[in-house]
């Protein structure tokens, strides 16, 4: 079970810590407000050892569109596209 999620540079989020995480969590907001990020880095998280698991998930969600032609897919991951800061 996730008792917490600490994000740093990951899509939308600069930082992210969610605590006291239960069996059961709900997961609301706005659009765009970065509830599929979060299950994106839960995703990642238990597949960190397939590299292809950000296409999976792009394919699973029909994503496949490119943010930005001159920039790799993955590249959209980090929060703001900054690939200088760490990401974790």
């Amino acid at each position: 079970m996730i008792k917490e999620i600490s994000l740093k540079n990951f899509k939308c989020f600069n930082e992210l810590y969610l605590k006291q995480l239960k069996t059961l969590n709900i997961i609301a907001g706005k659009n765009n407000y970065g509830k599929t990020s979060i299950l994106d880095a839960i995703f990642c998280f238990y597949d960190v050892k397939n590299p292809a698991v950000l296409l999976n998930i792009q394919a699973f969600r029909k994503e496949m569109a490119e943010i930005n032609k001159n920039k790799p897919f993955w590249v959209s991951y980090f929060h703001d596209m900054d690939t200088s800061q760490k990401m974790s």
